[in-house]
Order: structure tokens, then C-alpha cells, then sequence
């Protein structure tokens, strides 16, 4: 793949060289951000790491899958030492996800002739790559990965499309049974699943099928609380392998009620949550509103789409009613909802090679609307994604 292949010399006014330079900048600006956090020792975030330590095994819990498939694969549970491995390799995982998503979502048949600007934009946004760098410590980068790994799933595997249904039946319940508040994301892309098929009764039963073990999980994971001795159990398990963490840790938060998590968030000032809400549901809502800008006529005004939009959008907005990580919920909202374009408009046919020969002119705002949001999308990489204030 050329630098060609995506950008033509100008796109209306915007050149090539600028929408490269993005490209560069931000790559380099995530890089320099990581680099720093390996100087100071603060690779590893100990407080959020700790739910690799939940495992199925003491009980159901929300988030148990990957700290499950992790002790079923090592016969143990991690040392703090190969936690940090485990995360690297997860974060890898995960920004190689992000990396096929983005590629596959700008060569769109609805971008044709716009491949370049849509590729820029996913990778300049910091709910892309810098919010998986900045999740690194927690379950994001996996649940990222079973979520594109959902979007990509053909329709038929060895030519059955029920076989494919069991297999979006287990990457949907895994990608739900380590971040229960995914369940917006995932139905959006099952949605979008049922909604390529032929219309009739198997389309309903396989839909249903792909639904109700993540459906399940995730009323589970929201009616079920872990009881504080059990919470303890799993305390003393990472204690035993040398893994210091707070006293109130991301494992100990599992056992707050929605009350107890609202009161959580009184810690910050009211302006301060208000400002990092509308920040990143402002980052999210200019990404959609461009892409749509940039995609083909009515490309983005499918029942689909829409229906995807709507659904990743509300699971966003409700999740940050009770946790104030808004940066998290918009980030995978922003990835259910190209996996759900991906899904709807499937991967298309032609080579990489030949796309983006010819510039598409757009008007006056959107090329406006473009360059600010480049601009902007630089300094946010940096944006602290916790409240560090108030």
C-alpha cells in the first residue's frame, strides 16, 4: 500500500502533504505521550489492571472473561511483572484492530474518491488510537479487538450463515462479558448483521441467537453484585503475587450500586463533568457529522445507519450518567459504529491499489469543518481522558 493509494494530490483544496503530516504528527505526539509514561514507571495503571485478576471461577462477575481466559492459559494468576506484558500485548492487539478498522471503514464504497480525508480524520480523532494507548491498563484494548473482530466476521463461514451466527454468538458475549456497558455497541452491530440478510424467519432466529448471550451476560453483570468476601478473595490473590494496589481499585468499585456510583462522581465538580462530557461527545458528534460530509449522498441516512448512530450514541450518553470515563464510552461508540458501516456496507471488492485517483470536491463549511477538526484532533490526543481536577 502506497501513500498514493489513499492520497491523491489535493482533495479540494486540502493537499496531500497536509493530510500526511497529520498522519505523522499524531503518531509521533502518541508516541512521545508513551514514551513519558515509560520514563516515569506509570506504564502499568495498577488500579485499573486489577480486573485481570477476576475470573469466573470465584462466581460470576462483570468484566470476568479475559481474567478467566488468562488464568485458564497461564494455570495461575499473573506476577505484576507479566501483567505489564499481558497489557503491551493486549494494547498491541487492540491498536492492530483499530488500525484494520480504519483502513477497512475509509475504503468504503461511500467514500470512493475520499479515502485519504476519512482515513485521516479516524486516525487524527483521539477516540481512535490515543484512547486505546490510554486504556492500555484496563479491559478496553480487548474489548476493541472482540468488537472488530465481530465487525469483520463474513456473513457465511464454510459457506453457512448459521455457523457464522454461533461464532458473532460467542465474540458478542465475550466482548459484553468483559466490558458489560458494550452491550449498546454490540447490538448495534448485530443489528446491522440482521439487517443484510434475507428478510424471513431465519433472519429473526439467527439475530436472536447472536443476541441473547451477550444480552444475558450483561443483565447479569448489572443485577448481580459481587459479595465483599469474595471481593476480598480476589484481593488477596493479587496480593499474593506481589501486586500492591489501592485499597479502592477497579475490582473494588464492582460492588457499587448505581447510587454508590453517582456518588462517586460528586467527587468532581459539577462544571468539571460537564466540561469533559461535552468535550468528548462534541469530538464524537463533528467525527460523525464530517464522515457524513465526506461519504457519498445519503450513504449515511440508511435505516442502518441510523439505527446504529442511534443506538451507540444513547448507549454512550446513559453509560456516562453513571461513569464519568467519557471518554471511554464515546471512543467505543465511535467503534461500533464504524464496525456497524462496515457491516452494513460490507468490505468492498476493489484493490486498494487503484482507490483514490480522483479527488472529490466538497463544499466551502465541509472543507472548513475538515481542516478545524484536524487541527483540533492534534491537541486532543493529549487531552487527559480522567478528571484531574476538582
Amino acid at each position: 500500500m502506497t501513500a498514493t493509494a489513499f492520497f491523491p494530490r489535493r482533495y479540494a483544496g486540502v493537499s496531500r502533504p497536509l493530510l500526511l503530516a497529520v498522519v505523522v504528527v499524531t503518531v509521533l505526539a502518541n508516541a512521545v505521550a508513551l514514551a513519558a509514561d515509560l520514563s516515569r514507571g506509570t506504564f502499568l495503571n495498577v488500579y485499573n489492571a486489577t480486573q485481570y485478576y477476576l475470573t469466573w471461577q470465584d462466581g460470576f462477575f462483570r468484566r470476568g472473561f479475559p481474567g478467566t481466559v488468562l488464568h485458564l492459559l497461564m494455570g495461575r494468576d499473573p506476577t505484576l511483572a507479566e501483567l505489564s506484558v499481558v497489557t503491551a500485548v493486549a494494547t498491541v492487539l487492540g491498536l492492530a484492530a483499530m488500525l484494520a478498522l480504519v483502513v477497512v471503514a475509509a475504503r468504503l464504497p461511500a467514500f470512493s474518491g475520499a479515502e485519504g480525508v476519512a482515513l485521516t480524520v479516524l486516525v487524527a480523532s483521539p477516540l481512535t488510537f490515543s484512547m486505546v494507548l490510554h486504556n492500555r491498563s484496563r479491559l478496553d484494548p480487548v474489548v476493541v479487538l472482540l468488537v472488530v473482530a465481530l465487525a469483520l466476521l463474513p456473513e457465511r463461514v464454510l459457506s453457512s450463515r448459521w455457523l457464522s451466527a454461533v461464532l458473532a454468538a460467542g465474540l458478542a458475549a465475550a466482548a459484553v462479558g468483559s466490558l458489560e456497558f458494550a452491550v449498546g455497541f454490540v447490538v448495534a452491530l448485530l443489528i446491522a448483521r440482521a439487517l443484510r440478510q434475507p428478510p424471513g424467519a431465519g433472519r429473526v432466529v439467527r439475530f436472536a441467537l447472536e443476541l441473547a448471550p451477550g444480552l444475558a451476560i450483561a443483565l447479569a453483570s448489572l443485577l448481580l453484585r459481587p459479595s465483599p468476601a469474595t471481593i476480598d478473595r480476589v484481593a488477596a490473590r493479587f496480593g499474593q503475587v506481589g501486586v500492591t494496589a489501592p485499597r479502592e481499585n477497579s475490582v473494588s468499585v464492582l460492588t457499587n450500586t448505581v447510587p454508590q456510583a453517582l456518588d462517586l462522581n460528586r467527587d468532581h465538580l459539577l462544571l468539571t463533568r460537564v466540561l469533559w462530557f461535552a468535550v468528548f461527545a462534541a469530538c464524537f458528534a463533528v467525527t460523525v457529522v464530517l464522515l457524513r460530509r465526506l461519504g457519498r449522498t445519503g450513504a449515511f441516512d440508511t435505516r442502518t445507519a441510523l439505527a446504529c448512530l442511534v443506538c451507540c450514541a444513547a448507549t454512550a450518553g446513559l453509560v456516562s450518567i453513571v461513569g464519568f470515563d467519557y471518554g471511554r464510552w464515546f471512543s467505543l461508540a465511535l467503534v461500533g459504529l464504524m464496525g456497524s458501516l462496515v457491516v452494513g456496507q460490507r468490505r468492498p471488492t476493489t484493490s486498494v491499489r487503484v482507490l483514490g485517483r480522483s479527488g472529490r470536491a466538497y463544499p466551502r463549511p465541509t472543507e472548513l469543518l475538515l481542516l478545524v477538526v484536524l487541527l483540533v484532533s492534534l491537541v486532543g490526543q493529549q487531552f487527559p481522558v480522567y478528571p484531574a481536577w476538582g
